[in-house]
C-alpha cells in the first residue's frame, strides 16, 4: 500500500465505527439519577428530575440558538447537571457535592442510558491495518466530550 491515494482517514465515531443504543427516557434511568442526587443533598425524585433537565435543556439550545445562530447548538450536559444540583440543594446545608460533580453526572447518565455499545465487525482490524501504513486517523463526533472520550477508551 505504499502508494495508497489517502494518508488520512476520518471517521465518525458513532454509526460508523461504533454501534450504540441509549435510551435517554428511561424511567429507571431518571430514578437511579435522582437517587444520586438525594445522595448528596439535592431532593428530585425520578420524573421531578427529567423534567427539571428537559426545562434546562431547553433553555440552554434556546440561548445558545439565539448567541451562536446555530440551528442545532451542543450543549455543556455537565453544566446542566451541575446547575441541576445547585437549584434542588437545601440553602442551609453545607454542600458535599463533589467538585466535579457535572462531569460525574454526565458520566453516569450515559452509563445508565445505555443500553449497548459495540465496535463493528473489524474496525479494530482496519484501524490498526491503516496505522501500521503510516496513516493519520482522525475521529468524529458531534456527541458530548463528557462522555465521547471516555467511550472511545472503553472501545480501545
Amino acid at each position: 500500500m505504499k502508494n495508497r491515494a489517502y494518508k488520512n482517514y476520518i471517521f465518525d465515531f458513532y454509526g460508523t465505527l461504533v454501534d450504540i443504543l441509549t435510551d435517554e427516557k428511561d424511567p429507571v434511568l431518571w430514578d437511579k439519577l435522582g437517587q444520586l442526587y438525594q445522595a448528596y443533598g439535592a431532593a428530585y425524585e425520578g420524573e421531578t428530575l427529567k423534567k427539571a433537565y428537559a426545562k434546562h435543556v431547553d433553555q440552554a439550545r434556546k440561548e445558545l440558538i439565539d448567541l451562536k445562530g446555530v440551528a442545532y447548538p451542543e450543549i455543556d450536559l455537565a453544566h446542566i447537571f451541575n446547575q441541576l444540583y445547585v437549584d434542588a440543594r437545601p440553602q442551609s446545608r453545607n454542600s458535599n457535592q463533589p467538585e466535579d460533580w457535572g462531569q460525574l453526572i454526565a458520566m453516569v447518565f450515559r452509563i445508565l442510558s445505555r443500553k449497548h455499545v459495540t465496535a463493528y465487525p473489524h474496525t479494530k482490524e482496519v484501524l490498526a491495518f491503516l496505522k501500521e501504513q503510516g496513516c493519520r486517523i482522525y475521529l468524529l463526533s458531534n456527541a458530548q466530550a463528557a462522555f465521547t472520550n471516555a467511550e472511545i477508551d472503553l472501545m480501545a
